[in-house]
C-alpha cells in the first residue's frame, strides 16, 4: 500500500508541476520567435528610412537643379541689361 501512496503523491506533483512549467516554456519560445520578428521588423524599418533619406536627399537636388535652371538665367540677364 505504501508503494501506491507514493506513486499517488509522485503523480499528483508531476501533474501540478507539468501544467505550469508546460506553460512557461512555451511562453518562453513564442518570445523567442516573436523578439526574432521584431529584430526583423526593425532592420526592414532602418532600411526604410534610409532610403527614404536617399530619396529626400535626391528630390532636394533636382528642386536645386530646377531652380538654377530655370532662375538664374532669368536674373542673369536682368542683371546685365541693368549695368
Amino acid at each position: 500500500m505504501s508503494g501506491e501512496v507514493i506513486t499517488t503523491i509522485v503523480a499528483a506533483l508531476v501533474a501540478a508541476v507539468a501544467g505550469p512549467l508546460g506553460s512557461w516554456i512555451g511562453r518562453k519560445v513564442e518570445r523567442a520567435k516573436y523578439e526574432v520578428e521584431v529584430g526583423k521588423l526593425r532592420a526592414e524599418l532602418k532600411d526604410k528610412i534610409a532610403e527614404v533619406k536617399s530619396h529626400e536627399l535626391e528630390n532636394v537636388r533636382k528642386a536645386s537643379d530646377i531652380l538654377m535652371e530655370s532662375i538664374v538665367p532669368p536674373l542673369q540677364v536682368g542683371c546685365s541689361k541693368s549695368t
